[in-house]
């Protein structure tokens, strides 16, 4: 097997878990790729509150030290001999449950990275990727939403509401969406939301029972949890259902199944890995996603951009909710 040139890069650690400050950009190598991997130049890497939750040891599903990061795209540069999905020079993206995306260049399982075109900045499509297959699980997955259903949307102008808010849309439902501030209300109408309310107001009851008659929503999508899981369980009509898909404000305390009965709700606690462990479903997803940004059906906005080096600022911001729509880390 031909080898790479060299196997040098630059990558973002964390040695312990911690603040942002944890985060040390230092040169390392790329793992040794078989001959079933491609090495990747990355070009843009997504941040995704994971990477905080990774980070700080919220989960400890990342051993120390290690280099975090659960998305990127870039350009092939290498291909093992038994690849042939791919060539040198093919636009590329990948998510993954087993990290690394912090990295200038690494080697990867070639059957795992996904085709994006041409038409698609490398920023856009690094702000999308992860975020839009976690929208297409959700939509896709529920059995919930489809035209007429009532649905509500926590926190939909970040990355992920964003995205779910206008496929949700596309899907023939009425979305309600839920917002942090009036500038991000403002945001969400831009987008062609009808119903949109900021958690100040107190109004979401109000606007959901005014939309769907009095009988409730179809299905929640609580991406922010302690702090709106109550609110999203009183939404919801009989059978209706909460997927709570992140804790953003901090997980939810157990609750007892009886508290479920008063209406015959269902709780979702859906993972995008398990999703798109899924080879077939993974790819699906992330055709769907970039055939609907390529056509124009669904707008995803530049997102802020920063250095990879500088990810402890990105992240930092990030924890302070002071983002708005996606951010990606430049390599």
């Amino acid at each position: 097997m031909t080898k790479p040139e060299t196997r040098e890069c630059w990558t973002m650690m964390v040695t312990s878990p911690g603040p942002p400050s944890v985060l040390r950009w230092q040169r390392g190598l790329i793992a040794e790729p078989t001959e079933s991997d491609v090495i990747i130049r990355q070009h843009a890497v997504g941040l995704n509150y994971h990477d905080v939750y990774v980070r700080s040891g919220v989960y400890r599903t990342m051993p120390f030290p290690g280099v975090p990061g659960i998305e990127a795209v870039g350009t092939i540069e290498w291909v093992g001999s038994r690849v042939e999905n791919v060539s040198v020079g093919d636009r590329v993206g990948y998510i993954t449950g087993s990290y690394g995306a912090y990295t200038t260049r690494r080697s990867f399982p070639a059957e795992w990275v996904v085709p994006i075109p041409d038409e698609i900045s490398f920023d856009v499509a690094a702000a999308a990727l992860l975020k839009g297959i976690t929208a297409d699980m959700l939509l896709t997955r529920s059995q919930k939403v489809a035209a007429g259903s009532v649905v509500v949307v926590h926190a939909a102008a970040g990355g992920v509401g964003q995205i779910l808010t206008q496929m949700a849309r596309l899907c023939g439902a009425t979305v309600i969406a839920a917002a942090g501030s009036t500038a991000k209300a403002d945001l969400l109408h831009a987008l062609g939301c009808e119903h949109v309310t900021v958690y100040s107001d107190g109004l979401l009851g109000k606007i959901v029972a005014d939309v769907s008659g009095g009988t409730g929503a179809d299905i929640v999508f609580d991406g922010v949890g302690a702090a709106t899981f109550d609110q999203s369980l009183d939404c919801l009509k009989s059978f209706g259902q909460l997927a709570l898909f992140g804790q953003a404000s901090g997980p939810v305390a157990p609750i007892a199944p009886a508290r479920l009965a008063a209406k015959s709700l269902s709780v979702w606690r859906p993972i995008v890995f398990h999703h798109a462990s899924e080879l077939t479903r993974y790819r699906c997803s992330a055709q769907r996603l970039f055939e609907a940004i390529s056509s124009r059906a669904l707008t995803v906005a530049d997102p802020a951009t920063f250095p990879l080096s500088e990810a402890a600022a990105a992240h930092d911001l990030l924890e302070q909710g002071a983002t708005t729509g996606s951010t990606v880390l430049t390599a």
